[in-house]
């Protein structure tokens, strides 16, 4: 990550908030952490707001390449039996409407016996699946397309974008002024069971959905985020680790740059392949858990936190929607750091078995830390701490008016 942020001059935040983002990719639907009388879904929903010109398309493409080749690789895997499985079903298809024909030309007891062989062809043909072609995330999607996305891939999938398209699409802005539509979107974050009935298609039944959001965006996005109530209102705003880092426009040093060398490009790779397909091919969810010196690190977490969500003297009580959820996004994070920290020995089925270090919990409070920060900073530009809000709207004053004297009933 400090090779790539060298190469490209752009923050560390950058590449490091996308690291955990893909390691939610190859976990998420396949690892659950069992926290202290609750469990987490190892998925997350990572927000990088920088300005334009930062290369951030240039930082996404490395940091998510493994995942878009091995998508391709299953991609390739899957044809034969995606392609047998079309053909046989068009083939039933066909049998059954040839049935259904010859029925209604009979009379009878022929007519009844051609009536029962032909709902069984009809019971046949149903009875073959096509699978959907292997995906693993998308870019621009719709929520109404991401739903069915995810339902058609067994209820684990990504959006991974150097842009915040997603966010506009659930506002609602384009679809016609209707109420925005984000259920799949707080959903897919708690890995809950999802059922969605339209009138216009199938429905679609999704059990535990886990999404991971890893989306790279502009500061006027994430300001505008407050435009649409319902975002915070229905928890929206509560589930995402926001990082808003410093551009470095202006100090970058072009000609001193070094570039990512040729072996460490590789070993990431290789190490986020085998994770990716290590956790795609286990037949069943795995269920992380805590050493004992763990989970006591986790309940002083708790305390800790529980006291600034305090609504009188908590620092955090002005956004408790996003406070009440960070002790749990703390150790998913926990948990990516132990996956991460198994894959380079080559162990990654160990690590499913063996707890959870005190050592992962304290550098996964460290990162909480950060995503606090930022979280309060981002909070601050959506105009969500009305005391905050009251100081902008006085210094905006003093600043129009030019007042360097004034009194408190003025104010």
């Amino acid at each position: 990550m400090f090779r790539l942020a060298e190469q490209t001059q752009t923050p560390i935040d950058l590449a490091g908030c996308l690291a955990l983002a893909v390691l939610a990719v190859a976990a998420s639907g396949k690892v659950w952490l069992q926290a202290p009388g609750w469990r987490e879904p190892l998925c997350l929903y990572v927000v990088i707001a920088l300005p334009p010109g930062n290369r951030k398309s240039e930082v996404y493409a490395v940091m998510t390449e493994p995942i878009r080749a091995y998508e391709d690789e299953l991609r390739e895997l899957a044809s034969p039996s995606i392609v047998k499985a079309a053909m046989e079903r068009r083939m039933a298809d066909v049998d059954a409407e040839k049935a259904e024909r010859d029925t209604l030309g009979a009379a009878g007891e022929e007519r009844q016996v051609l009536k029962e062989e032909a709902i069984q062809k009809a019971l046949d043909a149903e009875a073959i699946r096509v699978p959907a072609e292997p995906r693993l995330y998308s870019g621009n999607v719709t929520v109404e397309a991401l739903s069915a996305i995810m339902a058609a891939q067994g209820g684990r999938y990504a959006v991974l974008s150097p842009e915040g398209e997603l966010f506009d699409i659930a506002a609602g802005q384009y679809s016609g002024g209707r109420r925005p539509n984000f259920g799949i979107l707080k959903h897919g974050h708690a890995g809950e069971t999802v059922r969605v009935d339209r009138l216009s298609r199938e429905g679609e039944d999704i059990r535990n959905a886990t999404l991971t959001l890893g989306i790279c965006t502009q500061p006027s996005v994430l300001e505008s985020l407050a435009d649409t109530p319902e975002f915070r209102g229905q928890g929206l705003l509560g589930r995402i680790l926001y990082s808003i880092p410093q551009s470095l426009l202006g100090r970058r040093d072009h000609r001193n740059a070094e570039k990512v060398p040729a072996h460490i490009v590789a070993e990431y790779t290789s190490n986020l392949t085998a994770l990716l397909r290590t956790l795609h091919e286990l037949p069943d969810h795995s269920d992380l858990t805590l050493s004992s010196m763990a989970t006591n690190a986790a309940e002083d977490l708790l305390d800790e936190h529980e006291a600034r969500l305090h609504p009188e003297t908590g620092d955090l009580a002005h956004m408790a929607d996003w406070a009440a959820k960070s002790v749990g996004a703390t150790l998913r994070i926990a948990g990516l750091l132990h996956l991460a920290e198994h894959v380079g020995r080559g162990a990654i089925l160990p690590s499913l078995s063996d707890p959870i270090t005190v050592e992962s919990i304290a550098n996964a409070r460290e990162t909480g830390d950060y995503f606090t920060h930022h979280a309060q900073a981002a909070y601050d530009a959506m105009g969500a701490d009305p005391t905050v809000g009251d100081a902008r709207a006085v210094l905006a004053w003093i600043k129009t008016t030019g007042t360097d004297r004034f009194t408190a009933r003025d104010v």
